[in-house]
């Protein structure tokens, strides 16, 4: 995307790596003209708060030291040692750092280069907050006081026939929103009855309130990671510090919701708005699981001395060395952080900003496998092995897909974590017209790995079946885009290759038919792995060299499973198919070792999935879950959602399983965004680390 010498061009959406890569765009020409926006008004939560709860009656301000301590003159309420991301957006556009509204009286106030409303402990909700600290100036509160500077203070100040001053400055200066953390710190996470989407409108009803006030230059950043701060980590790990993946999956799939919510206004309501998304979320996980990158040192440690709240107790010691940790308490960034990503921003260049792929760790990702990753490939066929109605779908923004589950699998998580565009159904393109090279999801569900299973429904691609379309893939898709050879190698040497397959051998082949010997599971196995091999070679002939391979759950947990066996007191798993599961994946571990040393310039990453689905159905509450066995909607006699009784459970985020065969989005994101960036879920790496090889 790109920007004009002096202003945002009218792109509707712009998302970048970094939180403030545009800043540089405007810092960069200071020296041709001192101003690069008449104004920046600032709304959100502590992140961004100058001082405004110094003047009201509640504890939740910062005008004590150590708070300031890096900070010319008084302890101002900022929640750091020193400057915020907001004053350094306004030193970048050569304004003064806008004041703090409750500061100043508006009516006098003759200063138009910008104000900040900022609240700590505010959110987006009206709610959020509030119960905790009455007095706190919530979202919607902020907003009053930017139609009260409006009115009282720009149309006074900035005198002009028809108001045409005020709306030229208004829709050059820049609106920056940094709010929504606290939503689910203090409000979703404590009621389990709100939905997210409820924290996602209201945050685009507030901002159309901003647009009918005369904004058009947003700065939206996105949700940070919750799950890295360090009062959280201190909390969950308190020995071995790492972020919290359930929490951070939580915000990440919010996050998901917001891009999407914002170019849909930015095409439709808000035609004349341009949008910057602020990508925080990945800064903070970044930051936090590798601050040497940066040239920091402390990534999950506070600077200050914390209380039992996570703030900085007055008493206690301050770290000397501020310029070496990420956080100064135990949610909040240090002067340094800000400073590091400033300057990182500044650094860029127009086409930096511009170049999509700088968003993207790999090339493209080429899903294969069962239902656990379908997104629509059975849509099109008379078979009932498809997921395109409701509930299915529920939360997710295109409805039901075909994904059977209520929103996002593990591939669309993983595709958006590589900063790529979801992998569209093989089936629904046309490589005549289709235009995007980030991958496609070749998944069909009832399929296996051998050919005969799911024969007896219609549509249904085997394993070999979804390479040959990947084959035909490389010769008619790719090879025409690439310019030559070698790019094509490139492409598909960097691509992930993502796969999950195997349990419908088990479950609707091998034990369809009764009286099998343990010698006879044995040889299936080894039948089957040395099949699944086959299929690997054949993707690497092609030019495949990343794989991610994940292992056959653990079946036995399934509600399915559970309540065939345990009708009565479905509670418990069925060891005699974890058995199964477990040997298999024995044999399946042993082969992947063998076709690393075999395939030249391979990696391989073995997706632990039975021990996640085993560890679930276990202990739910590991993993922020409540309910393991029972399925989130109303079943058929075979377990899969009623189409004519499409009722599902009021707290999807609290079930591990949607259907009785099927995990919830919730659990899909739990274990994807482990196995992308954290330890266990994958080996012997994670995704992330796999793109840097």
């Amino acid at each position: 995307f790109r920007y004009n010498r002096r202003e945002m061009v009218n792109t509707k959406v712009t998302s970048l790596v970094s939180i403030i890569t545009f800043v540089f765009i405007f810092f960069v020409e200071l020296s041709e003209s001192q101003k690069l926006a008449p104004a920046l008004y600032v709304f959100g939560d502590s992140n961004v708060d100058v001082g405004n709860n110094n003047k009201l009656d509640i504890s939740a301000k910062t005008n004590y030291l150590p708070y300031g301590i890096d900070f010319p003159g008084a302890t101002p309420g900022r929640p750091t040692n020193g400057y915020n991301i907001a004053d350094f957006f306004a030193e970048a556009l050569g304004l003064s750092v806008p004041p703090p509204f409750n500061s100043i009286n508006i009516s006098s106030y003759t200063n138009t280069e910008g104000l900040n409303y900022a609240s700590s402990m505010s959110g987006i909700l009206d709610d959020t907050g509030t119960a905790m600290f009455p007095g706190i100036t919530t979202l919607r509160g902020q907003i009053e006081m930017f139609k009260k500077t409006v009115r009282e203070q720009l149309r006074k100040v900035l005198k002009k026939k028809n108001g045409e001053e005020v709306k030229r400055h208004l829709s050059k200066s820049i609106v920056l929103v940094v709010s929504g953390v606290n939503d689910f710190a203090l409000n979703l996470l404590r009621n389990e009855r709100m939905d997210r989407r409820s924290i996602d409108h209201d945050a685009f009803s507030q901002d159309l309130r901003m647009y009918n006030l005369g904004a058009r230059k947003f700065v939206v950043f996105d949700v940070e990671a919750l799950g890295c701060l360090p009062f959280v980590v201190d909390m969950a790990f308190p020995a071995k510090p790492r972020c919290v993946d359930e929490l951070n999956s939580l915000v990440f799939n919010f996050n998901q919701m917001l891009y999407k919510k914002i170019s849909q206004l930015g095409n439709t309501t808000m035609s004349e708005a341009t949008f910057v998304v602020a990508k925080n979320y990945h800064y903070y996980l970044n930051l936090a699981q590798n601050p040497a990158k940066f040239g920091l040192k402390e990534g999950f440690k506070p600077c200050c001395g914390v209380n039992k709240y996570g703030t900085c107790d007055s008493l206690q010691k301050t770290c000397r060395d501020r310029k070496d940790y990420v956080f100064f308490d135990g949610f909040h960034l240090t002067q340094q952080a800000y400073k590091v990503l400033a300057t990182q921003c500044f650094n860029a260049t127009s086409s930096d900003a511009a170049s999509s792929e700088t968003n993207t760790l790999a090339p493209a990702l080429y899903v294969f496998g069962d239902s656990t990753v379908d997104v629509g490939n059975n849509n099109n066929f008379d078979t009932i092995s498809k997921a395109n109605f409701s509930p299915y779908g529920i939360d997710f923004d295109d409805g039901a897909t075909g994904r059977p589950t209520n929103g996002y699998n593990m591939a669309d998580v993983i595709a958006l974590s590589l900063g790529l565009n979801i992998p569209p159904a093989i089936r629904s393109v046309d490589f005549k017209s289709y235009d995007c090279d980030h991958g496609f999801n070749y998944a069909s569900s009832s399929s296996g790995i051998l050919p005969d299973t799911g024969t007896n429904m219609k549509g249904v691609m085997s394993l070999g079946e979804q390479t040959d379309m990947f084959n035909k893939t490389v010769h008619e898709f790719l090879r025409p885009r690439m310019k030559n050879p070698t790019d094509l190698k490139n492409h598909l040497s960097k691509s992930i290759f993502f796969l999950v397959t195997g349990s419908n051998d088990f479950t609707i082949n091998f034990l369809m038919s009764k009286n099998r010997t343990n010698s006879d599971r044995f040889n299936f196995s080894k039948h089957l792995v040395q099949k699944y091999a086959t299929q690997l070679q054949k993707l690497y002939y092609l030019g495949a060299r990343k794989f991610v391979v994940f292992e056959v759950e653990a079946m036995g947990c399934s509600p399915s499973a559970v309540l065939k066996a345990f009708p009565n007191n479905p509670n418990k798993c069925v060891d005699d198919l974890n058995n199964l599961a477990k040997n298999y994946n024995t044999l399946l571990n042993q082969i992947l070792q063998q076709l690393v040393s075999n395939f030249k310039g391979a990696a391989v990453i073995v997706g632990k999935n039975y021990d996640f689905t085993y560890q679930m159905a276990q202990n739910p509450a590991r993993f922020g879950l409540k309910e393991a066995f029972k399925p989130c909607c109303s079943t058929t006699s075979i377990g899969v959602c009623d189409a004519k009784k499409p009722i599902t459970c009021k707290k999807r985020n609290s079930y591990a399983y949607f259907d009785a065969f099927h995990t919830t989005q919730a659990a899909n994101s739990i274990m994807a965004s482990t196995c992308f960036s954290s330890a266990g879920a994958c080996f012997p790496y994670n995704i992330r680390q796999l793109t840097q090889l």
